[in-house]
């Protein structure tokens, strides 16, 4: 596995949601979303979003509250 030249995360917030954004230079075709529940919110999401970045797969991990905007209650 080889480590690449990566891009800051950036912090996602939004009015009803919030994640991190693992972005890769030159990668803007397509991105993995990563969730964990309630009790890992995005620390955990964002530790397997770091595992994928570092195989120049872009993330974003999400904590699981952010399902709720997305589908619905």
């Amino acid at each position: 596995m080889s480590v690449s030249v990566t891009m800051k995360p950036q912090k996602i917030a939004e009015q009803t949601w919030d994640g991190v954004l693992y972005p890769v230079p030159d990668r803007t075709d397509k991105a993995v979303i990563v969730m964990f529940g309630s009790e890992g919110g995005t620390e955990h999401a964002g530790k397997c979003a770091h595992f994928l970045l570092d195989s120049d797969i872009p993330a974003l991990a999400l904590a699981f509250a952010a399902l709720f905007y997305f589908f619905g209650k």
